[in-house]
């Protein structure tokens, strides 16, 4: 068993699967291919995959665990760990943990069609969002466990500064979440025909990390109509579409009186412990057990949302962005060490591009164990990566 000592890698994953081009975030996806490639490089490092409350009596309790433990995460529930990740997990015996937000659980009762691991032949991109009876029985395997990412996962206003206006090719597709709420499980790909195709953008924020920005609805409106009298869709073909706009924001604000509002500070802790404590409750019902880990969407975390969580009975985290460079020295995957872990996502190389323009390449088996060595943390580790990154990047970029 480990010792005091033991540096637990913790991976993270989102999509796993084949990657579609038509999703504006499709650089989350990994091959489902170079993810057994990378399930194969664990078990040849002789690697035992453990649970996030294994790894947490580990840190905080000092539960003794498996020499050689590592484990691996997939936020945000979409389909495809149904489809390409369980079964392969299934094959080489390992486990996972999948962070869900209720929002978009596919309401559907019937499973996803598995992938067929003797037939290779289900190669088409996926799309969508896990449903309850996927959630349930992989948790109830012991697979894929499930714990929680709170409840909306979305993006609010948070000023009135305006930034952009909706139109057929933006990336936006957090506001079309957010008017249709109960079709958020069909939106992993935006649906064009649902785009309110002229709606000011105004300057945003991750939803748990800031308070709400309330717009006035009839500037939107007014925005929208004109849009529509100036042939809606076509209208875009304008190079200067954004500046006409804009124009016609400062037209509507010196006739009218804008009515907008923004959250109140009690109001945002309240949405904050609702968020947390619904997806909590909704999931320990489903699941028939206490649920403990909170993985912050995309790090959104603050120090008002940290104590709200841990009043609501939370005892785990993933590391969160406002941490000072202090608080952060002490997120390591070790006992007593905090209950915040740290994760990484096995990459070899990334543009840096969030878009339908980013290339990324997933570590094949060699890059892996790579990824591995690094993770004992010794001088020697580090350099090692460190020049191995160096070269990759250069024949990346070429």
């Amino acid at each position: 068993m480990s010792n005091n000592k033991y540096n637990v890698p913790v991976l993270m994953y989102h999509s796993i699967g084949v990657v579609n081009t038509s999703w504006n975030w499709n650089y989350l996806t990994c091959p489902y291919d170079r993810f057994e490639a990378q399930l194969k490089a664990i078990k040849e490092l002789g690697l035992t995959t453990i649970s996030l409350n294994t790894l947490y009596d580990y840190m905080v309790n000092g539960v003794s665990i498996p020499d050689k433990s590592i484990a691996l995460t997939f936020d945000d529930g979409y389909a495809d760990i149904w489809i390409y990740a369980y079964p392969l997990l299934k094959k080489y015996n390992m486990c996972a943990t999948v962070f869900i937000n209720p929002d978009f659980v596919d309401p559907r009762e019937n499973n996803n069609d598995l992938y067929q691991l003797d037939k290779n032949t289900d190669n088409l991109a996926t799309s969508g969002y896990l449903s309850w009876n996927e959630i349930i029985q992989m948790d109830k395997e012991g697979v894929v466990f499930s714990e929680s990412h709170a409840l909306t996962h979305t993006w609010y206003p948070i000023s009135d500064e305006i930034i952009d206006f909706r139109n057929p090719t933006d990336s936006y597709t957090w506001m079309t979440w957010n008017k249709h709420p109960k079709l958020k499980h069909e939106l992993q790909i935006d649906n064009i025909k649902l785009r309110d195709l002229g709606q000011p953008v105004y300057k945003h924020e991750k939803s748990l990390m800031h308070q709400r920005y309330f717009p006035d609805q009839d500037l939107d409106n007014y925005i929208q109509d004109y849009v529509v009298k100036q042939g809606g869709v076509n209208f875009f073909e304008k190079k200067d579409f954004k500046s006409v706009l804009l124009q016609k924001v400062e037209e509507y604000k010196k006739q009218n009186t804008i009515n907008d509002r923004y959250e109140t500070q009690k109001e945002y802790e309240e949405r904050i412990r609702h968020e947390l404590g619904f997806t909590k409750s909704i999931l320990e019902e489903k699941l028939n057990r206490e649920i403990t880990f909170l993985c912050w969407p995309g790090g959104s975390a603050t120090k008002i949302g940290m104590k709200i969580a841990k009043d609501l009975g939370y005892k785990f985290f993933n590391s969160a962005r406002d941490l000072t460079p202090q608080e952060r020295l002490k997120i390591n995957n070790i006992p007593n060490g905090g209950n915040r872990i740290k994760r990484i996502t096995p990459i070899v190389y990334f543009n840096g591009q969030e878009n339908q323009n980013s290339k990324i390449i997933y570590a094949n088996k060699f890059w892996m164990k790579l990824y591995i060595y690094r993770n004992k943390n010794t001088f020697l580790s580090k350099v090692l990566f460190k020049i191995a990154s160096i070269f990759s990047n250069f024949i990346h970029k070429a």
